[in-house]
């Protein structure tokens, strides 16, 4: 075969167009077909780097490769995103029969670092009872006779009978 003259029946950007018009077909959003695209047009390249010219080349070494060179070019959730993307490549290749084993059938999805930050991890209410020990709230107290913010009295009373009583200016 000679340089540039590739078998149309495993050529990797004929099969992309094939499978951009297979999820069209089944429906998919508009975005999904376009991140999938952005997918395989990415894996053909890195491919054509790698001197893949036919996808019935393409090992799961070669999957791993791609995968592996993503994470110091885009975030983890873009790798994962570019993972599940090409595990639907590689199945409906295995489907559409153009390939007889799907490549990526024992590959597990890349492990994305924990990027949560500290505020989104607040204390639920058993950290703060945790913290808050014994006292009457704790041993079945109630909370109006416990709490140190009540004045005895002063129940059921008006803001201005209580600003009377206690002759705090609220100006």
């Amino acid at each position: 075969m000679e340089e540039g003259n590739v078998d149309s029946v495993g050529d990797p950007e004929r099969l992309g167009r094939s499978f951009e018009r297979h999820l069209r077909a089944e429906n998919k959003s508009p975005k999904t077909v376009t991140t999938y695209g952005e997918s395989v047009t990415q894996l053909q390249t890195y491919l054509a780097g790698e001197g893949i010219t036919s996808i019935t080349e393409v090992r799961r070494e070669h999957l791993e490769g791609f995968m592996a060179d993503l994470p110091g070019r885009r975030s983890a959730a873009t790798a994962s995103v570019r993972f599940r993307a090409l595990q639907q490549f590689s199945r409906w290749l295995v489907d559409d029969e153009h390939v007889d084993t799907d490549p990526m059938a024992k590959m597990r999805a890349p492990s994305s670092p924990s990027s949560r930050s500290p505020y989104s991890q607040r204390p639920t209410s058993r950290h703060f009872w945790r913290r808050a020990g014994p006292g009457p709230l704790r041993t079945g107290g109630t909370r109006r006779s416990s709490a140190p913010w009540r004045t005895p009295g002063l129940a059921g009373v008006s803001c201005s009978e209580w600003r009377a009583r206690t002759s705090i200016s609220m100006s």
